[in-house]
C-alpha cells in the first residue's frame, strides 16, 4: 500500500485538545494582553505551536482534506510548508528591531505601526481553498508582532481551530484570536483581507530591463556604484558570480520581505511567488 493511499480515520471529537472556539462579542472585545508579551516569549509560543504542527501533521492534514476537499497527499505537503513558514516567523518573533529597519522588512512591518509598536487588533482572512497556509501566513505574522487577531471570514473550519488550539495550548493567551463577521468590525482595526506583500520593485517599471537591473543595484546592493562603468569594472575584476549571488539575495529580499540565505534558489522563490499570489 502506497503512503498516499493508507486509511486516515480521525474524529474531529477525539483530537488531543478541545477545539471549541469562543465567539466574538459584538463590541469584539479580544485580549489585548498579549501585545504586552515581550518578543522573546512571542517566539517561545509560535515555536511550541509549530512543534505541535508537527507532531500532529497527519491529523491536522486530515482536517486541512475535508476541508479544502483536497488529497490527504496535498494537505501532508501543505502542512510540512505550514510548519516551516511558522518556525521561521518564530524565529524572526524577537528580531523585530532589525526587520522594522531592514530594507525588505514589509511582511512584518505591515502589522506594526510607524513607531515598530503593534497595531493592537488585525482581522485577517481564511481561504477557503487554503486554510491551513492562510492561518499560518496570516495570523503567525500578526501574532509574532505582538497583534491579538480577528477572524473575519471562513475561520469556522477543522483546520484553523485546531492551529489556534495549538498555540493557546502553547501559552497564548485565551481570547487573543477570536472570530467575528465583518459587519462587526470597528473602524479602529486595520484590515488585512488576503497577505500583502507589498512590491518594492514597483519603481523598476518605468525603466528597460537592463536599466532596471542597474537600478537596482544601485538602490540596493552597492548605492556606491552609481555608474555602468563602476558597476561593469566590478563585473571584470573576476566577481562575477558573487555579483549575481549578491543581486538574487537582494531581489529574495524585495519579493519577500525576508532576509533568505545565501543558499537560496532564485528560481524556486520566483515559483513560491507565484504560489503565494495564488494564495
Amino acid at each position: 500500500m502506497k503512503y498516499s493511499e493508507k486509511k486516515v480515520n480521525y474524529d474531529l471529537n477525539s483530537f488531543p485538545f478541545s477545539v471549541e472556539a469562543k465567539r466574538i462579542s459584538k463590541t469584539l472585545k479580544l485580549n489585548n494582553e498579549f501585545s504586552k508579551v515581550i518578543s522573546a516569549g512571542r517566539a517561545r509560543i509560535l515555536f511550541n505551536s509549530s512543534r505541535l504542527l508537527a507532531k500532529f501533521n497527519r491529523e491536522l492534514s486530515f482536517f486541512n482534506s475535508k476541508d479544502s476537499l483536497k488529497p490527504f497527499k496535498v494537505s501532508l505537503k501543505e502542512a510540512e510548508e505550514a510548519y516551516q513558514s511558522a518556525t521561521y516567523l518564530a524565529g524572526w518573533a524577537d528580531k523585530l528591531n532589525f526587520v522594522i529597519n531592514f530594507r525588505g522588512g514589509n511582511e512584518l512591518r505591515q502589522y506594526l505601526n510607524e513607531d515598530g509598536k503593534p497595531l493592537g487588533i488585525v482581522a485577517v482572512e481564511i481561504k477557503n481553498k487554503f486554510p491551513l497556509l492562510s492561518f499560518v501566513k496570516n495570523v503567525f505574522p500578526a501574532l509574532a508582532c505582538g497583534n491579538s487577531v480577528a477572524i473575519t471570514e471562513n475561520g469556522n473550519n477543522s483546520a484553523t481551530l485546531i492551529l489556534k488550539k495549538f498555540l493557546e495550548e502553547s501559552g497564548l493567551p485565551i481570547n487573543t484570536i477570536l472570530f467575528a463577521e465583518e459587519k462587526n468590525l470597528t473602524e479602529k482595526i486595520k484590515y488585512f483581507k488576503n497577505p500583502l506583500l507589498i512590491n518594492q520593485l514597483s519603481f523598476l517599471d518605468d525603466y528597460p530591463l537592463n536599466d532596471a537591473v542597474f537600478q537596482c543595484v544601485k538602490k540596493i546592493i552597492y548605492p556606491e556604484y552609481n555608474t555602468y562603468q563602476s558597476i561593469n569594472v566590478f563585473i571584470q575584476e573576476g566577481q562575477k558570480k558573487q555579483f549575481i549571488k549578491k543581486l538574487e539575495i537582494s531581489l529574495s529580499k524585495l519579493i519577500y520581505g525576508n532576509p533568505f540565505s545565501e543558499n537560496t534558489d532564485i528560481g524556486d522563490l520566483l515559483f513560491r511567488k507565484e504560489k503565494e499570489d495564488f494564495l
